[in-house]
């Protein structure tokens, strides 16, 4: 299995596609994930993933976030705005 990402950054967010190639003869299970943001000048307003809110922790000593991702699907588009 192989996770790939993507990101574009602008100055109101973040957005990173997730997409997963697996196999011909490997059975995806899902895929439970822990993303970590680094280097964040600020904390963020909010992060989504495929359009639906998600619950973050951001911490202003190391500037960085974490949130979970359940990839279920084959892709993902996460979403994190300032």
């Amino acid at each position: 299995e192989i996770l790939k990402l993507k990101a574009i950054v602008n100055g109101k967010n973040i957005k990173i596609s997730a997409q997963r190639e697996v196999g011909s003869n490997y059975n995806p299970e899902i895929a439970n994930l822990e993303f970590i943001v680094h280097n964040l000048a600020k904390a963020p307003k909010s992060v989504s993933i495929n359009g639906k809110k998600v619950n973050s922790k951001f911490k202003i000593e190391n500037k960085l976030v974490k949130f979970q991702l359940q990839l279920i699907k084959k892709e993902a588009l996460i979403e994190i705005k300032f």
